[in-house]
């Protein structure tokens, strides 16, 4: 468990400078330069990630579940998922109409993403995992609603390819990515 901690605070803390404290920030991407700084957090990031990782595949082996949830709410998180695909993909889709009217929608797809997986994770790990995501995601969407929003131009053909790429994406992880990596099949 102390690999899965580790990691989330690692990256909760590198992906929280810029509003916790974006002064620190300015004057280490001011020291450092631009590429130094983004080199130096995506490395950064990758061993937060591979922390979470090994964190949670460790804590896998020996789980504390809190509760049981009810077989149905499978199907509640599997909707959730592919609702939380269209935001994600589709905030990341310039002129998309999702991009153009939800404001930070990657950080809403974040919260639905951890939302469906506490709902049908029950473990402390899992509680750990989806419930840090959870919180880091709702104060980031909180600080992104306070500032000022001017909507970009969209159209109809990157709505849809957003929308698209949102149902693939869902489908890869479904079937192909959620096993392969996780070692658990969310149709199981």
């Amino acid at each position: 468990m102390n690999y899965l901690i580790s990691g989330l605070l690692l990256f909760v803390v590198l992906h929280s400078l810029r509003i916790v404290v974006p002064s620190f920030r300015d004057r280490l991407i001011a020291g450092l330069g631009k590429p130094l700084w983004f080199s130096i957090h995506g490395v950064l990031s990758l061993v937060s990630l591979w922390l979470i990782a090994a964190g949670y595949g460790e804590s896998r082996q020996s789980p504390l579940w809190i509760w049981f949830p009810p077989l149905w709410l499978n199907h509640v998180t599997l909707l959730l998922m592919l609702v939380s695909f269209v935001y994600l993909v589709g905030g990341l889709v310039p002129g998309s109409h999702i991009r153009r009217f939800v404001r930070a929608p990657v950080t809403f797809g974040v919260i639905l993403w951890s939302t469906a997986h506490l709902l049908s994770n029950p473990t402390t790990a899992d509680m750990l995992l989806f419930g840090t995501f959870f919180v880091w995601a709702l104060l980031l969407q909180r600080h992104v609603l306070s500032r000022p929003h001017q909507p970009a131009s969209a159209t109809l053909s990157r709505t849809l390819l957003a929308l698209a790429g949102a149902l693939a994406a869902y489908l890869l992880v479904l079937f192909w990515l959620h096993p392969a990596l996780i070692g658990v099949s969310p149709l199981s």
